[in-house]
Parts: C-alpha cells; structure tokens; sequence
C-alpha cells in the first residue's frame, strides 16, 4: 500500500511539474525539439509529451514566398502560417469569382425565351385566323421550346462556375499552411525563398495546454 501511495504522490508531483513545463515551453521562443520531458518523480519516472502534436508540409512542390510565424508563438486554428508560391491560383480564384458572380446569361436567355414565347403568341392566334400556316406555328413553338431549355441550361452553368469557385479555393489552399488547432509553433524547418518537394517538413505545432504524462508503474506494486 506504501508503494501505491508513493505512485499517487509521483503523479501528483508529476502533474505540478508538467505545469510548468507547459508554461516554459510557451516562454522559449524558438526552443528546438520535440517539448518532451523524461523524468523521476518520488523514485517513479514519467514521461510528459503534448496533447496533440502535427508536422505540417505542403501536398506539392512549391516554393516559400512567406512566413508568418516563428517557434514558440502561440497560435489559433485556421490561423495562417505559411504561404508558398500562389500566385497563380489566386488569380485563377478571383477570375472565377468575377464568373461565378454574373448571371448575364441567364438573364439574356430568359428575353429570348420571352421573346420566343411572344412569337408563338401571335403566330398561334394568327394560325386560328387564317394568317398563318402550320409550319409557321411548328416552327415558332420549337424555338419557344428550345429556349426555355436555353434559360435553364444557363442555369446549370452558372450553378457549375459556383462549385469551380471551391475548386480554386481548394487549390489556394494546397500552398497555404493554416494551424490545425489552437497551439504553439515548435519549430519551422525551412526559409524563405526555398523550394520544398511534396510532404517535406515544414513545420511542427504542438499543444501543451494540457500536456499527457505517461507513469510506467513500479512492478513491486501489488494490491493487498
């Protein structure tokens, strides 16, 4: 029972201990290394590590244009941290933003569709008092048909320019790195201007706040 009153009294000392741990990690700016701490308490070792922990790379090649971080400042999710070379997806986005935004033709194919409808108004009372045929009135009621298929064809497009608008988005995504949760930046692995291949290491954020702490029991400890 002693050696199970000396294991709680370790744990304790342990979890005051890992307090401030937590605290000195947040206070060394650019302190390299996995914030990990190996360590005997009451004659029991224990074994502290962060809570949640992430190496962070780009999915593609690209090159640093921009970091906006450094090790040991705190951040918050969806918070950006570094920005590779996007250039060239951010145009694209904001072209297919200014598309995505009109509706022109929509709003040209439903005058055509009312101008086609008007026509086969007037045909089709002009058919009933003999001034027309009935090709003419066939004819006039295809191209009222065929531009109501027009209105909600260019309803779809329009609808289509919407979802490419994510599929920009998501591409400026692919050079941006945002924090993943609430932490602190360990380390950033790389510079500015530096070229990085797909899954190389960028940077590592890992939070602390709280910080796990692992006590292997001693193995003469036995219930009595």
């Amino acid at each position: 029972m002693r050696n199970l009153g000396r294991v709680g009294a370790a744990v304790i000392i342990a979890a005051v201990a890992l307090a401030a741990l937590a605290g000195t990690l947040r206070a060394q700016p650019g302190a390299p290394g996995t914030p990990q701490l190996i360590a005997e308490f009451a004659g029991v070792k224990a074994v502290t590590r962060p809570s949640r922990d992430a190496i962070m790379g780009f999915a593609l090649p690209t090159e640093v244009r921009e970091i906006l971080v450094r090790g040991g400042e705190s951040v918050k999710k969806g918070q950006l941290l570094v920005r590779g070379d996007d250039a060239e997806p951010v145009a694209g986005l904001e072209l297919q933003r200014l598309t995505a935004a009109s509706d022109f033709e929509i709003q040209k194919a439903m005058k055509v569709a009312e101008l086609t409808e008007l026509t086969f108004a007037r045909t089709e009372q002009a058919r009933a008092g003999g001034g027309a045929n009935q090709q003419e009135l066939d004819r006039d009621r295809l191209a009222r048909d065929a531009a109501r298929i027009d209105v909600e064809f260019e309803r779809l497009r329009h609808a289509q320019q919407q979802i490419r608008v994510r599929q920009f988005e998501a591409a400026v995504d692919r050079v941006r790195l945002t924090a993943p949760f609430d932490g602190q930046v360990d380390q950033v692995m790389v510079d500015v201007g530096q070229i990085v291949r797909e899954t190389e290491k960028i940077l590592r954020i890992v939070q602390v706040d709280p910080v796990w702490i692992d006590v292997a029991a001693p193995t003469d400890v036995t219930v009595a």
